[in-house]
């Protein structure tokens, strides 16, 4: 699950392509993100996304900054920190709040 701090999502804000789909203030964001998360039946890896890193890995496959790139991304670094891959089954259960 992607878990941005105050300064990454202002900056996120800035530079996503889906900016009219998103939430307005950060604050609006991390309550929904908090529900969001303990509403899962399974929790999810939390990932810690660096605005920066986001951008430079959608322009290297070619992908606009938006919900599905963000999503995978999330993905492909919580397998990451995990050392899981998604034909390994669940990660671990993340403690809240990440």
């Amino acid at each position: 699950m992607a878990w941005y701090s105050p300064e990454q999502y202002a900056r996120l804000l800035k530079v996503a392509d889906d900016r009219e789909q998103i939430r307005d203030t950060y604050q609006n964001w991390l309550r929904g993100a908090e529900k969001a998360f303990r509403n899962l039946p399974v929790k999810p890896t939390v990932v810690h996304i660096k605005v920066e890193e986001l951008v430079i890995w959608c322009r290297a496959h070619s992908r606009p900054v938006d919900s599905a790139a963000r999503a995978e991304y999330a993905g492909v670094m919580g397998e990451t920190q995990t050392g899981n891959s998604r034909d390994r089954g669940q990660p671990p259960e993340t403690t809240w709040p990440p």
